[in-house]
């Protein structure tokens, strides 16, 4: 049974996309695209990359060794697309292309010159078989006409909804005590009381950021006070404190404000070089147990076996 998506739920799944933002016609007209076809590790993905891009260190997404370009892929329940998404659709003001090919579904774009900030971006939608496949590709740097080739690269992606392994997808794995891993979409590893997206109740989210491993360093640990207190806004938060594990060094902090939900975050820097941030959500009442499981799940995180650095 389809249920209708949160409030909480709504703002966990904006999250993948808040921090990169943060730190930093039809198929018959699209020019021809040769090269490689490339699977997305833990996904039903394909796709011929636009020139200078490999799979990211984590995450299922593309990324250049500057950062200037990204593709991020999502599989996810079709109540999240950010098509019909009010927030999105104010920075991707302009009406959807309708894309007809290997894949049907809605092409936006946005543009600094047309639709302002600071990167030029495409996102794809398809629906199909009950799930929603969501790719957004952002671009900082300064060739139109390479911004522009981006789109023909999207219309080479084919996509077997029913292949999705979201730990090998991330990279990444844990087990948040009392909490349950969502299946059957990738992109960030989700986690819930019921095992299911939506409802009340405490959430995990984990996501890679877009950033070269080359990058990172830039990043984590300089950029801990400055991101956590981004998320926190003006409530009370405490840390950010600096923790270690044999396979990552992360800095955490969490909400001190009591309100209706109170969250715990971290930014997460792999020895491979990926940057993955964690968002944590629980209603005040449970908040202190909860806030426990959080930090386990991060201090807990671990390497998938088989996920290569880089494809």
């Amino acid at each position: 049974m389809q249920t209708t998506p949160t409030r909480p739920a709504i703002r966990m799944f904006r999250a993948t996309f808040i921090v990169f933002l943060f730190a930093l016609g039809a198929i018959n007209a699209s020019a021809q695209v040769t090269g490689s076809r490339l699977k997305i590790r833990g996904t039903g993905v394909e796709i011929v990359p636009p020139p200078g891009l490999a799979q990211a260190v984590a995450g299922p997404q593309l990324i250049d060794e500057t950062g200037e370009t990204f593709i991020t892929f999502v599989m996810s329940d079709p109540q999240y697309r950010l098509d019909t998404d009010p927030t999105w659709r104010q920075l991707f003001k302009k009406e959807p292309e309708k894309i007809e090919g290997l894949l049907s579904g809605n092409l936006l774009k946005r543009t600094r010159v047309a639709d302002g900030g600071g990167w030029d971006g495409w996102v794809l939608t398809v629906v199909k078989g009950g799930k929603v496949l969501t790719v957004m590709a952002a671009y900082t740097g300064s060739s139109a006409s390479y911004f522009q080739s981006i789109r023909d690269h999207l219309l080479t992606i084919t996509w077997d909804e029913t292949i999705v392994d979201p730990e090998l997808a991330l990279g990444v794995s844990t087990q948040p005590q009392g909490l349950k891993l969502v299946r059957g979409s990738f992109g960030a590893l989700s986690y819930t009381v019921s095992g299911t997206p939506g409802g009340s109740g405490p959430t995990l989210m984990i996501q890679a950021m877009p950033v070269p491993a080359s990058k990172a360093g830039a990043v984590f640990p300089s950029g801990c006070q400055p991101t956590i207190s981004a998320v926190f806004g003006s409530r009370k938060f405490a840390g950010p404190t600096v923790q270690e594990n044999p396979f990552f060094s992360y800095c955490e902090g969490w909400s001190t404000e009591a309100g209706p939900e109170m969250q715990y975050f971290a930014l997460a820097r792999t020895k491979t070089g990926a940057l993955l941030n964690i968002l944590g959500s629980a209603p005040s009442a449970t908040f202190a147990a909860n806030l426990s499981a959080f930090r386990g799940a991060v201090a807990g995180l671990r390497l998938v076996p088989g996920r290569a650095a880089r494809q």
